[in-house]
């Protein structure tokens, strides 16, 4: 099994940065970098923060973890998560255009019968043109 030391370099050289590089980045010398990519030390979380962001990867990743629907989301995917917790005006219809079917509350049930009014107003308007 690889060790944490393996997988840090692999990210770091995959971003494209030698030792002297990514240390500089990490405001730290290239010496404590070398210590946890040999696994001679471990960074603390502060760091593990810190090199996560600058590599732009998951934590998981780095730590080894395995978890297979981390892997399968692509950024574009992400973005479209974030954009459909961040409108939960929206969610109803999209569920509705996707046929997603959950438990609804109250508020759900509100969006679902307005999202249902578009789409048919939608509807009549193409069968107009």
């Amino acid at each position: 099994m690889e060790g944490f030391g393996k997988r840090l370099v692999a990210a770091r050289e995959k971003k494209g940065y030698n030792q002297k590089q990514f240390a500089e980045l990490l405001g730290i010398t290239p010496t404590r970098l070398n210590y946890w990519e040999k696994d001679k030390r471990e960074p603390d979380f502060f760091m593990f923060t810190q090199i996560i962001n600058t590599l732009g990867i998951d934590a998981n990743q780095l730590l080894g973890i395995e978890c297979p629907m981390n892997e399968a989301i692509t950024k574009t995917e992400k973005e479209l998560i974030e954009a459909y917790r961040s409108h939960p005006e929206m969610q109803a219809a999209v569920n509705k255009m996707l046929d997603i079917t959950e438990e609804s509350t109250v508020g759900e049930t509100v969006i679902k019968d307005i999202a249902e009014e578009v789409e048919s107003a939608m509807n009549q308007a193409k069968s107009n043109v």
